[in-house]
């Protein structure tokens, strides 16, 4: 795809950069959920549901690892057209 020069589609620019800004928040939304969601009273200490679905085997690894699939993806595919 041929870009035009920068500053001559402001339009276009400005949907890239509010699709980029929507998987920015998304992804930073699963992280928070997976690494820091709840605290533990009294200790400061933050857990998320990456270590609560640590303590089920097997299952609680694969849901956990389409989680991770989901962030790595380019933000859940949604930004793309």
């Amino acid at each position: 795809m041929a870009y035009a020069a920068a500053g001559t589609r402001p339009g276009i620019e400005r949907l890239e950069r509010e699709a980029i800004d929507a998987a920015m928040a998304r992804v930073t939304l699963v992280a928070r959920a997976i690494d820091a969601l709840f605290v533990i009273p009294g200790t400061g200490i933050r857990l998320g549901f990456d270590a609560i679905l640590g303590l089920v085997p097997v299952a609680g690894d694969l849901i956990a690892q389409a989680i991770s699939s989901y962030m790595r993806s380019p933000a859940g595919c949604r930004c793309r057209g």
